[in-house]
């Protein structure tokens, strides 16, 4: 590293470390709310997350150009207008299992499904083109009982 060059930090965003053996880099790349915080990466791509304590005993070998861990701090998320009418609200919809027809919004219960990398409910019997369907194939199987 040159004079000029700022060593980089250890564990902020953008560190880059590199396996003992040479062959895979690591990349403090966050992707919340998994623990696995370090994006790993070796000749052929990206080999996904791991977590710190896998990583801890790599060399820090270098840091994302323009990162925190290169020493150039994150621009605020919001301006100044954005501030004064108060936070922004993303909404995730949900889609119908059957034809993929948006719904409504996920529920708290379907994203940590997700996170967790559990099924998604069948939510078929919501959408008005797969709910008459669904009804119909329920009727045939029980015999017009339901």
């Amino acid at each position: 590293m040159s004079a000029a060059t700022t060593p980089p930090t250890e564990n902020a965003l953008g560190t880059v470390r590199r396996k003992p053996n040479g062959r895979v880099l690591a990349v403090l790349w966050p992707s919340p709310p998994h623990p696995a915080r370090w994006m790993v990466t070796d000749q052929w791509g990206s080999c996904g997350y791991e977590t710190d304590e896998k990583v801890a005993d790599w060399p820090v070998v270098g840091a994302v150009p323009f990162s925190p861990a290169a020493g150039v701090p994150l621009a605020p998320l919001a301006d100044e207008a954005d501030s004064k009418r108060g936070a922004r609200t993303i909404t995730l919809q949900r889609c119908c299992n059957g034809c993929g027809r948006e719904l409504r919004d996920v529920t708290d219960a379907e994203i940590d499904a997700a996170i967790e990398g559990r099924r998604l409910p069948d939510v078929r019997h919501e959408c008005p083109d797969c709910a008459p369907a669904l009804a119909d194939q329920a009727e045939a199987q029980t015999g017009g009982d339901v």
